[in-house]
């Protein structure tokens, strides 16, 4: 799946994510704990880890800058920052870029089963 339509969809259904399963696949990717994600550690993977968390949540899914920053510990002039340097990175970063496809094509997934598992409970 390509990166560019992901956003778009993941956007539109929103509320069938688990923001929780989100971080922690974020967390494993960077083999980080949530814990570390939420502290004020400037360790390079944890930060990594941080701003792609808050890029994700804010961004992808559209939560508001100031209930990410709830999830992460931060404030939501953080998140802008974390946005803006990720969207900065992935320009250039191919191993970001690819652990960014990476959350949306798993999350998506799981969407996908989601919204199969309602409508056959439907019909």
């Amino acid at each position: 799946m390509s990166y560019w339509i992901a956003p778009s969809l993941a956007k539109t259904t929103s509320k069938n994510i688990n923001i929780e399963n989100v971080i922690y696949y974020i967390c494993k990717l960077y083999n980080v704990t949530y814990d570390d994600v939420k502290s004020k550690s400037r360790e390079f993977e944890i930060v990594r880890a941080r701003h792609l968390t808050a890029y994700v949540l804010h961004r992808i899914i559209g939560i508001g800058q100031v209930k990410t920053g709830k999830y992460i510990h931060r404030d939501h002039s953080s998140v802008c920052t974390s946005c803006k340097e990720v969207s900065k990175f992935l320009e250039f970063d191919i191993e970001l870029k690819s652990k960014l496809e990476e959350v949306i094509d798993n999350n998506y997934i799981l969407l996908i089963n989601k919204k199969s598992e309602k409508l056959c409970k439907k019909n």
